[in-house]
């Protein structure tokens, strides 16, 4: 299974098409401060993700794709509740993987890098927008963004991994807001239909990029647990949280999050 495996909504090498339908459940459990302590939180934050995501294999090194998400959120502070969401914003990307990685004997395959280009419209609903105090109803960002990324992986192996990272750069009211993105991920092939895979992931972005602009940090981790029948279709569950760990978010909320899902393999 290879990459696919590891990236179960990713387009394999040997595949032409992937459909893929997730559904995420997050809450939020407290708010880093400023100094990177957590704390409680006044606002009590719950959402639901459904995204329906799919890509098409141009050739043996190309790759596009496309994830719409629907959102639902409930926001409460003391005496305040309400429920809201819609249409998130719509991420295309083009994937573009230059070597193929090639299974060697007697020694480990190596690494092969790839690269990604992509765009995140704003169809969803932004704070400007919202009609509630709470802003239960906004589910996306008001402006759109460059996504550029790029990845070294390795698959063809019991110990699958990768480390990465993507710049998204957006253009919204206050000039440039740029957001940082940084993973790795190792796993572990029970067999040909079982992938054991841990995560951990850091973000940092800013408000704008003229000095002294304000930034927000999160960090967290995961495990994703995914079977499938090579050629036809995969299915994955997993979950991740924010670290309790001093300093590891600064002016962000920490949540924890569950999610499963479905690819179906054209």
């Amino acid at each position: 299974m290879g990459s696919t495996a590891a990236a179960p909504a990713r387009v394999g090498e040997c595949e032409k098409a992937v459909v893929a339908l997730s559904v995420t459940g997050e809450v939020g459990d407290g708010w880093w401060d400023r100094e990177g302590a957590l704390r409680d939180s006044s606002v009590r934050e719950k959402s639901g993700v459904a995204t329906v995501a799919g890509g098409v294999r141009l050739n043996r090194q190309w790759q596009v794709g496309l994830a719409a998400p629907l959102l639902v959120n409930h926001r409460a502070s003391e005496s305040l509740s309400g429920w809201g969401g819609g249409v998130g914003d719509v991420r295309l990307s083009a994937l573009w993987d230059p070597f193929e990685e090639r299974a060697v004997a007697d020694r480990l395959p190596a690494p092969v890098p790839l690269f990604i280009l992509g765009t995140r419209l704003p169809t969803g609903r932004d704070w400007t927008h919202s009609s509630s105090v709470l802003h239960e109803d906004v589910t996306g960002l008001e402006q759109s963004a460059v996504v550029v990324g790029g990845q070294l992986e390795r698959t063809l192996d019991k110990w699958p991994w990768s480390v990465g990272a993507t710049t998204e750069l957006g253009l919204g009211s206050l000039g440039l807001q740029p957001l940082v993105r940084t993973n790795g991920s190792l796993g572990r092939y029970l067999g040909h239909r079982w992938t054991v895979i841990g995560t951990l992931g850091h973000q940092i972005g800013w408000a704008t990029l003229e000095a002294g602009g304000h930034a927000s940090a999160q960090t967290w981790s995961g495990v994703q647990v995914v079977h499938g029948s090579p050629g036809r279709w995969r299915a994955w569950v997993g979950g991740k949280a924010g670290l309790p760990i001093r300093g590891a978010g600064v002016s962000a909320t920490r949540t924890a999050s569950v999610s499963t899902g479905l690819a179906v393999i054209l």
